[in-house]
């Protein structure tokens, strides 16, 4: 008998059996241990697909709240996707990514952010978004950022004392996922990323008259068993605190590069780190939005904060459209948008095929594109 639904209490065991399998090597933590949340039994939020009892597909799947601004926005974010040899070629992780569109759909989500990007993603309209810049960042960098710094702040590991502190920057940041102190902490020792490369994480904060003034949190290879250069994987602070935490990191350790992924609405960390010498590219996995008008809804502080309120239902109107598409109808104009066009308005409108769409009576050009935390961070599923 074949099944496909969401994972039981009993059930966990064998999820975290076929992940580690297709995805863990020797030397490497277990799933369980690096993505704690999609193996939840308190979550309970991730799918597979069953063969007589025997789970041979599954999707690991973490709900987390957004913060963009002033707004909220219900999320999920789904990774560890993967079949057993055996099982495949029977659409299996078809009939799975389904069961989760429905689910996050039934939970009020209006967007899913996906690890990756592959047909089976595709076909359920998960498709590339956003802007970032990439920078990898030397030792010639780092002596020229501590030279120029004030030398006003004291750069040392993490301890104990500092949780309330890393919570409040984290919370400070106009972007990012909603932590809470213990997710901070959890995620931190959990290594998600970081295990994936075969490194480890590390964390410096910059202090100041006894107060936190920003965190970084990057990670270093484990021993010899990775050929991956060091990573940035979240930080916190204004960029000028940012950047003296990062060029310290190098110092400590004697990098010879550090690479930095910045998504691009930190226009100022951009700007101290290299600018337009950077090179350009999309954010990592895909971006799959479960609702067009919950979207919009949940974004409402975002774009009254910036003069862009939406008009009401009766000037326009989002739906469901074609291929998993957008009707939109506005002042008596009905327009049908891709779902390839409406993630390009949103969140990258500066690629927009065939030019730029407007909406009639919305004008929303200065809340746009729609700024996003990097999914590679410490939430990385």
């Amino acid at each position: 008998m074949e099944e496909v639904r969401r994972l039981k209490r009993n059930e966990w065991g064998q999820a975290i059996s076929l992940s580690d399998r297709l995805f863990r090597g020797e030397g490497q933590s277990s799933m369980k241990t690096a993505f704690p949340y999609s193996f939840s039994k308190a979550l309970s939020q991730s799918f597979g697909a069953f063969e007589d009892g025997r789970l041979v597909s599954f999707m690991g799947l973490v709900p987390a709240v957004i913060r963009v601004g002033e707004a909220r926005l219900d999320a999920f974010l789904l990774g560890q996707v993967g079949t057993e040899e055996a099982a495949r070629g029977k659409g299996f992780a078809s009939r799975v990514m389904d069961a989760v569109l429905e689910h996050i759909d039934r939970s009020g989500a209006s967007l899913m952010l996906v690890s990756g990007a592959r047909s089976l993603y595709e076909r359920a309209a998960c498709l590339s978004y956003g802007h970032m810049r990439k920078a990898e960042l030397d030792s010639n960098w780092a002596k020229a950022a501590l030279g120029g710094a004030k030398g006003t702040l004291l750069i040392r590991p993490l301890s104990a004392h500092d949780w309330f502190g890393m919570n409040r920057l984290a919370a400070g940041r106009f972007v990012g996922f909603d932590y809470s102190l213990r997710d901070l902490a959890e995620l931190i020792e959990a290594e998600a990323r970081a295990s994936c490369m075969r490194h480890v994480h590390r964390v410096l904060v910059a202090e100041r008259e006894g107060m936190l003034k920003g965190f970084l949190i990057y990670t270093l290879p484990q021993g010899g068993g990775s050929a991956r250069q060091p990573e940035a994987i979240e930080w916190a602070g204004d960029a000028g605190v940012v950047s003296e935490l990062l060029a310290s990191a190098i110092e400590r350790h004697s990098l010879p590069k550090l690479l930095v992924s910045l998504p691009g609405h930190e226009t100022d960390l951009i700007e101290r780190l290299g600018g337009e010498s950077m090179t350009h590219g999309e954010y990592p996995g895909t971006i799959h939005i479960v609702d067009p008008q919950r979207l919009l809804a949940q974004l409402e502080p975002y774009w009254t904060r910036r003069g862009c309120s939406l008009p009401g239902e009766e000037q326009m109107r989002t739906e469901k459209g074609e291929a998993r598409g957008v009707r939109l109808l506005a002042e008596g104009e009905t327009m049908e948008w891709t779902a390839r066009q409406w993630i390009d308005y949103l969140f990258c409108p500066s690629r927009e095929a065939g030019g730029r769409r407007e909406i009639p009576g919305w004008q929303p050009a200065a809340a746009l594109p729609i700024p996003l935390p990097s999914p590679h961070g410490l939430l990385y599923v």
